[in-house]
């Protein structure tokens, strides 16, 4: 007995003057060169889509995997571009990403290092996306952040000389966040765990300043 199988039909791809026309749209280029640029394809090679109605699947799939953007707009013409989302992300190659959305507003997204604190080292786990006005409201460019059981901080790495608040501190290659409030004859008191102790300035290096965190709900 054979069973009923569900038919994938072929679809009417777009061809390559829609599917370039779309392309410069999404990634905000107007000509051929600057979408070249933006895709690391020759000018030549989006001309030859262009005139010979070339579908570029490869590079439909790719914006796709980069921006969100919807397969079925790019390749058939069908939808939104975004129809579940009202933003998408492109890398602008510093680092930071462009939200787009449909009413073409737009802002800007900067992926921040995010570590933990574990046995006094620091490791890796991976990037925060942060909004850019968060940053200019805090007047921050260089950025990190240290991940621990319901709260992210967020620290100023550009920060190197302790006054007051809480640090990421270095004291004999041992990191660990602490609140410190400097006093007279360069002297700092470091609190640890409601305990304070009191050290020479040249006895720690600052890492860095907590200037915002991010509590979990």
């Amino acid at each position: 007995m054979s069973e009923l199988q569900i038919k994938f039909h072929s679809f009417e791809y777009s061809k390559g003057r829609e599917v370039t026309e779309r392309m410069k749209k999404i990634t905000e280029t107007s000509d051929f060169k600057t979408l070249g640029e933006s895709l690391g394809i020759s000018k030549g090679t989006i001309s030859t889509w262009y005139q010979r109605e070339l579908t570029p699947y490869e590079v439909i799939i790719r914006l796709h995997l980069h921006t969100g953007v919807s397969i079925r707009w790019l390749a058939l013409g069908e939808g939104e571009p975004f129809p579940t989302k009202s933003e998408a992300n492109v890398r602008d190659g510093q680092g930071s990403y462009q939200y787009l959305d449909k009413f073409r507003e737009s802002k800007k997204l900067f992926d921040v290092d995010t570590f933990i604190l574990k046995n006094g080292h620091i490791d890796r786990v991976g990037t925060l996306a942060i909004d850019n006005d968060i940053l200019i409201e805090n007047g921050v460019t260089n950025l990190m952040a240290i991940k621990e059981i319901g709260v992210t901080y967020f620290i100023d790495k550009e920060v190197q000389t302790a006054t007051n608040g809480l640090y990421l501190i270095n004291m004999d290659g041992v990191f660990s966040l602490n609140t410190l409030q400097r006093l007279p004859d360069n002297k700092l008191a470091i609190d640890f765990n409601g305990s304070s102790i009191e050290v020479n300035d040249s006895d720690i290096k600052v890492a860095g300043k907590v200037v915002f965190e991010l509590n979990k709900k």
